[in-house]
């Protein structure tokens, strides 16, 4: 597993396990995540696979679970993709990782304040705000706050919470996820704000490698999220494609 892999997997893995009703269920060549709240493929997936997966062990878990099935299969992978590829499995256009070392952040314009926080509610609220999601998923997204590893940020207009991000680090890496934004504060450069910050805290940290993830492009036009990491000095590294068991 290369190294942007892990520091992503045990980054949901962990956000997983913090979560009031998640579940991260080993099996053979990778770790089934279960988080019915938070209604989100991120968070319900294989994570952190090899080419030995037990594949009918990642079916059967998610058939349990009432879920459907799907697999972030990392580069290298051929044989596990052609089995997939025979079993029925569609393969979709998947996520981009990026990667950027230490070098400095560029300044953007932003008239949000930007703080690291412990407040959790605040934080879940948001997250689960930004997402779309409901109250139960606000409670999954907050158990990551203070739990090891995670340094959460809180950005504000004046008084008011607009948005947050999160930072996971362990050893030298680092993955930088949970980007939300509350629908009035969009446009007003808060994510930037807030992925400066997390790079910033990761070389106070010691980091040497930052990870993050989005949608892949569709066509020649990147996403305002996809335009926000490049902006940030992120690089593409690969495309991931995620692969769903028919049902």
């Amino acid at each position: 597993m290369n190294e942007l892999e892990r520091i992503e997997a045990l980054a949901y893995r962990s956000a997983a396990e913090a979560a009031p009703d998640g579940i991260a269920h080993e099996v053979r060549g990778g770790v089934c995540l279960a988080v019915k709240s938070f209604p989100t493929s991120a968070l319900n997936r294989v994570v952190g696979m090899n080419g030995d997966l037990d594949v009918d062990a990642a079916v059967a878990f998610y058939a349990e679970a009432g879920l459907a099935c799907v697999l972030s299969v990392p580069p290298g992978l051929v044989e596990l993709e052609r089995e997939l590829g025979e079993r029925g499995f569609t393969r979709d256009a998947g996520w981009m990782k990026f990667e950027r070392g230490r070098e400095e952040p560029p300044e953007l314009a932003s008239d949000l304040r930007v703080e690291e926080t412990r407040d959790a509610e605040t934080f879940g609220m948001l997250a689960a705000e930004g997402f779309g999601a409901g109250s139960s998923a606000a409670a999954s997204a907050a158990g990551i706050v203070g739990r090891k590893g995670w340094h959460c940020f809180l950005a504000r207009a004046r008084d008011q919470p607009a948005a947050v991000g999160a930072l996971f680090a362990d050893g030298t890496s680092g993955w930088l996820g949970v980007a939300a934004t509350r629908p009035e504060f969009r446009r007003r450069g808060g994510q930037s704000a807030i992925t400066r910050a997390r790079i910033l805290k990761a070389f106070e940290l010691g980091l040497l490698r930052l990870t993050v993830e989005t949608g892949a492009r569709v066509g020649d036009r990147p996403a305002g999220s996809y335009r926000n990491i490049l902006r940030a000095g992120f690089r593409e590294a690969y495309v991931r494609p995620n692969w769903t068991a028919p049902r």
